[in-house]
């Protein structure tokens, strides 16, 4: 019989405070990939860094969770977007956690 396994994914680095006061770690230590906020409707560099060490340090995948750049609504009030703004802030969100995750030693993993 083959064993079969779950991959357990989760977003997360879309609240700051919630690495602060370990509620990120707790929650992330349930998963196997962890999908990092992007900095479109949540996280920033910082954020996207501290939870790229926190996902070596427990062994998840890293992957990049990109959104509407939507602050205000949290990514969740559809936008009416050119192709080449979307392209163009996917392109930079994507871009921007690559970059931190290669200057950490790790790899991009999904989008």
């Amino acid at each position: 019989m083959r064993e079969r396994t779950i991959d357990l994914s989760g977003d997360v680095g879309e609240r700051p405070e919630a690495l602060v006061d370990g509620r990120e770690q707790a929650f992330m230590q349930h998963l196997s990939s962890v999908s990092i906020a992007c900095g479109g409707h949540a996280g920033d560099g910082a954020t996207m860094r501290n939870v790229a060490r926190t996902a070596r340090m427990l062994g998840c995948a890293i992957g990049a969770h990109p959104s509407y750049p939507d602050r205000a609504g949290f990514g969740r009030r559809s936008m009416s977007l050119a192709t080449p703004e979307l392209v163009a802030t996917l392109r930079e969100q994507i871009g921007a956690l690559s970059r931190i995750v290669d200057e950490e030693g790790l790899r991009l993993s999904y989008v």
